[in-house]
Order: C-alpha cells, then structure tokens, then sequence
C-alpha cells in the first residue's frame, strides 16, 4: 500500500483491505471480550466519523442491488470504545444485508441528535440501521437479543450477532429500540449518552 501513489485507486482499494483486516482482528477480539466479559476501553469518539468508516469497509461487500443510504449529521462525542461501535454497525449491517433475501432493497444508516425524552436522564446521540428486508414477528422480535438464538439455516449463522450488540450498548450506558413487521423490514434504533452526559441503567425496548 505504501508503495502506491498517493490518490491513485490501487492505493485506495489496498487501504480498504488494510481496514478490513483491522477490522476483522477487532472482530475476533469482541467476540472473545462477550465470552470472558472484559471491559471496553473507552476514549472521546465521533460516532459520526465511525459510522462514515464502517460504511466504508461495508460498501464493497455489499450488492450493487442493494442501495446504502447515509444520512450521518455531525453530532457531539460519546465515551465509547471505538471497535465495538463500529462492531455494532457491521453487526447491524450484516443482519440487514441477509434480511433482503432478494438482493433488492435499501439499507439506511443514520447518525443523529436524539430528541430529548421525559422517561430518560442525559442527552443522547441516535444510531439507526434500518432495511427494506422481510422484517420479523413479534415472537422473534422478543427474542431476538437472546444469546445464539438465530432464524438463519445451519451454517449460517451463530446468534451471536445482535446479542454482542444489546452487550456493547448496555455497557455503553444505552439503549436499543426494535421495530419491524413481516415484509416491512426492519429497523434499530441505539441510544448512546453524549459525552458528560448523565444516564440511568436501562434496559432494551421494544418498538
């Protein structure tokens, strides 16, 4: 990558592979984190900046068919560790990515202020992935959280996706909400306290 021209595409498409390795190392390292529950290392981070890398490196593995939507605002920092927030959008992105069982369909990722709510301390940034995929019922709604619990064939998955999610954000001092319907997609809603902010212990809700 080094040896690349600086701008050229060749250095581009290698520094995508750089990322992606980086990325797959954290992966390994919060999946061993959620078995051995050690603690996040947390630093001042831009949820924004992080959403905008992880679709980055998201990007090329997706179907040209499938659109991704970026609607990311400049927000104020978050104490966070910054690998599990870009876990958390990979986790969510994948999840949409085989929700759209068609190859045909759109993935939104949003980044923004959360309205100020009565029933919640502090202030709080908003964290969105939302497909056009089959969606979920309310059983599988209920669950969904729940350590290797998967609607995915054998093979296909682990069902430890969205559970490292619910454990990141919880740890993070948020919250996530779910909302979806069979044939409407879905949608994820993280809740995460702006930096000095105060908040409560919450748990996850169901929209």
């Amino acid at each position: 990558m080094r040896e690349m021209p600086e701008g050229s595409g060749e250095r581009q498409d290698l520094e995508t592979v750089v990322q992606a390795g980086r990325h797959g190392r954290d992966l390994v390292q919060r999946i061993l984190a959620f078995s051995r529950n050690q603690e996040a290392v947390k630093t001042k981070a831009d949820l924004a900046a992080t959403a905008r890398l992880a679709l980055q490196m998201l990007r090329p593995t997706m179907p040209a068919t499938i659109e991704i939507k970026e609607e990311i605002e400049d927000v104020p920092l978050v104490l966070a560790d910054v690998g599990q927030l870009q876990q958390i959008i990979v986790n969510l992105a994948t999840n949409a990515r085989q929700a759209i069982v068609s190859d045909m369909g759109a993935i939104t990722i949003g980044v923004s202020r959360a309205p100020q709510r009565p029933d919640r301390g502090g202030n709080f940034l908003r964290l969105r992935v939302a497909d056009t995929g089959c969606g979920v019922d309310a059983e599988t709604k209920d669950r969904i959280f729940e350590p290797f619990f998967t609607t995915k064939n054998v093979g296909e998955g682990t069902g430890l996706g969205l559970s490292v999610v619910h454990g990141i954000v919880t740890n993070h001092g948020g919250w996530i909400e779910v909302g979806s319907e069979p044939g409407k997609g879905t949608e994820f809603t993280i809740f995460l306290p702006v930096l000095g902010s105060f908040a409560l212990p919450l748990e996850t809700a169901a929209a």
